[in-house]
């Protein structure tokens, strides 16, 4: 599994500190981290949380990433930012045990932490457990398990739901050009697409608007 890791500009300084957690349980697991930053508040790229979900949306759609890591400082707006994409749905998670029941129950494609909210003693601790179970258990087994086949069900719906109400992302992406010219302007995503993009359309079209 392709974790991608993408933050924006207030909690870019923390980026490397996620990044390092995030790695190690994802390296205890088999699994590739790919961070695409915010590396740092001193990087002149501007990554502002309300554009979160476009970033997100293409590392999904392209087949750069299986499942996003993200996150502002309540968690609040990069979680609302990615549910605006129809290939997406995040959850917001607060402890271990969010984390658990969305992989369980929701089984997204995006998590979006908090990382001002509550920060503060312990919250590395608290991060790596969150880190750990994203990394080692298989996502959309239900809980409980008596409940496990209806929830399957409504992941589906909801799914089935987003797919119709949501714009086409091809279309969307094209609205974003500029946007996603510069949000996705580094050469750690140019090298992923490279060796991870699939061939959709909306693979093809990114690449074309890369900036050699």
């Amino acid at each position: 599994m392709r974790i991608a890791l993408i933050n924006e500009n207030s909690q870019a300084d923390k980026n490397l500190l996620i990044y390092e957690k995030l790695c190690k349980s994802a390296e205890k697991n088999g699994h590739e981290v790919l961070s695409f930053g915010k590396y740092s508040k001193q990087e002149e790229r501007d990554v502002p949380y309300t554009e979160l979900g476009l970033f997100a949306s293409v590392l999904i759609s392209t087949g750069i990433a299986d499942i996003v890591v993200t996150g502002c400082g309540t968690g609040q707006g990069a979680a609302i930012s990615c549910n605006s994409m129809s290939n997406l749905v995040c959850g917001i998670i607060h402890s271990p045990l969010d984390m658990y029941l969305f992989s369980q129950i929701n089984a997204g494609n995006v998590i979006s932490i908090p990382y001002s909210q509550k920060f503060g003693w312990g919250s590395d601790v608290e991060l790596e457990q969150i880190f750990d179970i994203l990394c080692s258990i298989d996502f959309g087994k239900g809980y409980p398990e008596e409940y496990a086949e209806a929830q399957r069900k409504s992941k589906l719906y909801m799914e089935e739901i987003k797919s119709r109400v949501g714009r086409n992302l091809l279309n969307v992406y094209k609205e974003f050009e500029d946007t996603l010219k510069r949000i996705l302007n580094t050469e750690q995503f140019k090298i992923a697409l490279s060796k991870f993009g699939n061939s959709s359309a909306e693979s093809e079209y990114i690449s074309s608007i890369m900036i050699k």
